[in-house]
């Protein structure tokens, strides 16, 4: 019976690992715009193709807000593989489940830091994918 609980983990971990990977593309995706002028007080003009909808994307933008953002969004994609490959490490170890603890509520942070500075739609699918994780380190901390 706990191996079909603790179960839960490995299958969230790997889900998590699949978004991290999808957040560290479009973390990629936001280097390759092109950007066509940087005025003296640090707006930057970019075109470029969304990573989501491939629509063109023409806007201005302030430098410390680009870099912000894919900052962000690259921090976000590391702690979320992280807490994936510490999840399939350790779901069959209930005696690790604090580092599992630990790395989730990381992710959860960055994740919600991701939506205010953002926008709230950014973080949704991560966070509710987090959100299962700790559910799933619940639930192998009760078979202690």
């Amino acid at each position: 019976m706990g191996y079909k609980q603790s179960r839960m983990l490995q299958i969230i971990s790997i889900i998590l690992i699949i978004f991290a990977l999808f957040r560290g593309i479009v973390a990629h995706a936001m280097l390759t715009v092109d950007i066509y002028e940087i005025t003296p007080d640090g707006i930057i003009m970019i075109q470029g193709f969304h990573a989501i909808e491939g629509v063109p994307l023409l806007g201005l933008v302030s430098w410390t807000t680009f870099i912000t953002e894919f900052l962000l969004f690259l921090f976000g994609a590391v702690t979320d593989l992280i807490a994936g490959i510490v999840g399939i490490a350790s779901w069959k170890k209930p005696e690790r489940v604090n580092r599992c603890f630990l790395w989730g509520l990381i992710a959860i942070a960055v994740n919600i830091m991701v939506m205010f500075v953002l926008e709230p739609a950014a973080g949704i699918g991560s966070l509710v994918i987090q959100i299962l994780y700790m559910m799933g380190i619940y639930r192998m901390k009760n078979l202690e």
